[in-house]
């Protein structure tokens, strides 16, 4: 209890003030922030490959470069359609997508 606290009656127990939770920097919702940290991190992978992939002139890496950057449209259009307001606030569709993209 602080000085500014009038004394409480004889006989009562003090109120404890409740915990506050302390403040955090993200606004988004955890499953929210992980599906964007997931497709980040996934992306960031692919484009990694890629550019491994530009020194080598054999055929079977010409269709691995064209295989990721397929992987790699497909991921800008399903952001372009379906993270329309942010991370925070894609619907459940959109998040079935996004999990689905990252499982292949």
């Amino acid at each position: 209890m602080s000085n500014t606290d009038p004394p409480s009656p004889p006989g009562s127990t003090p109120v404890q003030p409740a915990p506050v939770a302390p403040l955090t920097l993200a606004v988004m919702p955890d499953a929210s922030r992980d599906l964007e940290s997931d497709v980040a991190s996934r992306r960031t992978e692919i484009e990694t490959r890629l550019r491994v992939l530009e020194s080598d002139s054999g055929s079977n890496a010409a269709q691995e470069r064209a295989r990721l950057a397929a992987r790699l449209s497909e991921l800008a259009h399903l952001i372009k359609v379906n993270v329309v307001d942010g991370w925070a606030n894609v619907g459940s569709m959109g998040k079935a997508r996004l999990a689905s993209w990252l499982a292949k």
